[in-house]
């Protein structure tokens, strides 16, 4: 897929710093990332610090043949008209995640609707 150069950059500079395991170019603007979820805070710290500062969306998806759920995080970068999602996958017994909210502050709206709708 033919994509934008600022989001090849992007994902560049992603796997420099993180040990990706799936790129997937979805559309010309937008890259999904699965990474291992001990590098999702720091993941996202570098984003919002590369100008990422929309967290367009925080949703939990359900694998229970996999006993996993995964975490999809959506990021906007509005000045180069890029999106991020990055992916990870946690285990569904006793699953426990550390907050994004010292990152994104409004991660806490979309942190409380995963929490009611996935447990």
């Amino acid at each position: 897929m033919n994509s934008k150069p600022e989001a090849v950059e992007v994902i560049r500079e992603l796997e420099a710093r993180f040990d990706l395991l799936d790129i997937n170019y979805v559309q010309y603007h937008e890259v999904a990332v699965d990474m291992d979820e001990s590098n999702l805070h720091e993941a996202l710290s570098f984003l919002k610090s590369s100008n990422f500062r929309q967290l367009s969306a925080l949703t939990c998806v359900d694998w229970p043949s996999e006993n996993k759920f995964q975490l999809i995080f959506n990021v906007f970068d509005w000045t180069r008209g890029v999106r991020i999602i990055l992916r990870v996958k946690i285990d569904r017994e006793g699953a426990r995640f550390t907050t994004a909210t010292g990152i994104y502050n409004g991660a806490k709206y979309y942190e409380r609707e995963v929490h009611e709708f996935s447990g």
